[in-house]
């Protein structure tokens, strides 16, 4: 009948009262043990994402997105530096500060690759904080964006294929092959103790072994090229020679032109 329905809703209804009441309790309890537990956005706590617009605000611990589309008018504040898909990822971590924007963040785009950005904003003020994202390198290929510093000894195997150029300190310019210490110089002067420290000087051969070649260019001792080679323990430079004979020459010309 009508009054039994009704008086059956009227109880399915204060049992859900009754247990809303028990989980504010419950809520209750857990917010005197944890008073920032309600500093999670909701929509984390759901299982989806927060969609937002700017990553560098102040934001609770959680899971947000965001979109760069310009044809819709959509922009991303602080965005990572990764325009390969226009929806992004961020995970934010926010410090139990309140009155500041003290947060570590992680994010990517939706696409597949292998790009992985994190970063610390640690401001005192509660207002938007853009500090530089930094690329993470991860297993297989990486393609890293920027200028990258490193500190140390590089081992690798494989090829290197680059293009720009190679810049090494100043009298330090080796590419040696390990095993028996062959070395490829391209150097000016002084770093094989000659002079002048203009002249450019390209080292083949074991370093203080007899058979080494310098080629130089440049200089008092050659012109155009000279070569200097070690046989027996005696080197013989033959730029010198060619620089006599090419002064020779020079001299008989002048002859030539200055006579009737």
């Amino acid at each position: 009948t009508f009054e039994a329905n009704t008086a059956a809703k009227a109880a399915e209804v204060n049992q859900n009262f009754d247990k809303l009441y028990t989980n504010l309790n419950e809520l209750n309890s857990l917010i005197s043990v944890y008073p920032n537990a309600l500093y999670i956005n909701v929509p984390a706590k759901l299982g989806i994402e927060t969609k937002i617009s700017n990553f560098g605000e102040a934001l609770h611990c959680g899971f947000y997105n965001a979109v760069r589309d310009t044809t819709n008018g959509d922009v991303i504040i602080e965005d990572i530096p990764d325009n390969s898909h226009p929806w992004k990822h961020l995970i934010a971590s926010s410090h139990t500060t309140k009155s500041g924007n003290y947060q570590l963040q992680l994010a990517s785009v939706f696409a597949s690759n292998d790009k992985f950005y994190f970063r610390k904003i640690a401001s005192n003020s509660l207002t938007s904080n853009n500090p530089a994202w930094h690329e993470v390198a991860t297993r297989g290929s990486n393609t890293f964006t920027g200028n990258q510093n490193m500190s140390g000894s590089i081992t690798m195997s494989g090829s290197i294929t680059m293009s720009g150029q190679i810049v090494m300190t100043a009298n330090d310019p080796f590419i040696r092959h390990q095993s028996d210490n062959q070395e490829l110089r391209l150097c000016g002067g002084s770093c094989l103790g000659g002079t002048p420290s203009a002249q450019l000087i390209l080292y083949g051969g074991k370093s203080g072994v007899p058979g080494g070649i310098e080629i130089h260019t440049g200089g008092v001792k050659s012109i155009g090229l000279g070569m200097r080679m070690y046989e027996n323990g005696h080197t013989t430079f033959f730029g010198e020679k060619l620089h006599l004979k090419v002064k020779l020459l020079q001299q008989i010309v002048a002859l030539l032109l200055t006579s009737d």
